[in-house]
């Protein structure tokens, strides 16, 4: 078994019957003692009830942008470490969170200005009961951060992007200690 489905058992076993057994086993009881069932009879509960997919245990962290106007955001960031939504890692360099809300599907237009670049996830929220269809047209999905790579844009271009309405998570990099960054997104038509 993958990682991935590992963590996607635990998370089911954890959401269906609470966080005791999960401490159990981790206590090392055996799963039977844990669940009161054989392991063999949970996986094929499991396989035949379990959800697509989760919302991650911190869904979409980083500070609010609320919009400037109507499906607009202008605003100038100031990217440290010390910053409450911030982090930093040597090779890359520091970064920082923000969230937003898009109420509006359309084409947007991103800019950025003192960036290194921008990553863009979509935050799920909700449980996916069923895997979402593949076609799905849309450069940044609104159902799951986890369905997708994040969509990464570099700095100091215009990017034109497709958006649905959900929360979307913004980690901003930028090179050297602290820099402020110019971050614009603009709804362009429908």
């Amino acid at each position: 078994m993958d990682y991935g489905t590992a963590g996607h058992f635990v998370r089911w076993l954890r959401e269906e019957n609470g966080l005791e057994g999960v401490r159990a086993l981790a206590r090392e009881a055996s799963f039977e003692d844990a669940y009161g069932i054989p392991l063999d009879e949970a996986i094929e509960d499991y396989d035949q009830n379990a959800p697509w997919s989760y919302p991650d245990w911190n869904t979409c962290r980083g500070g609010p942008l609320p919009a400037t106007y109507p499906d607009t955001w202008i605003y100038e960031i100031t990217v440290a470490c010390d910053d409450a939504w911030g982090s930093a890692r040597a090779a890359v360099g520091p970064s920082v969170l923000r969230t937003i809300e898009i109420e509006t599907a359309g084409n947007y237009r991103l800019q950025l200005r003192g960036a290194r670049s921008i990553s863009i996830v979509a935050c799920q929220l909700e449980v996916l009961v069923d895997a979402p269809a593949d076609d799905m047209a849309a450069d940044i999905i609104r159902e799951s951060a986890g369905q997708r790579l994040p969509t990464m844009f570099t700095g100091d271009e215009m990017h034109e992007v497709r958006l649905e309405p959900g929360r979307l998570q913004l980690s901003l990099l930028v090179e050297g200690d602290e820099a402020t960054v110019g971050f614009e997104l603009r709804r362009v038509s429908p």
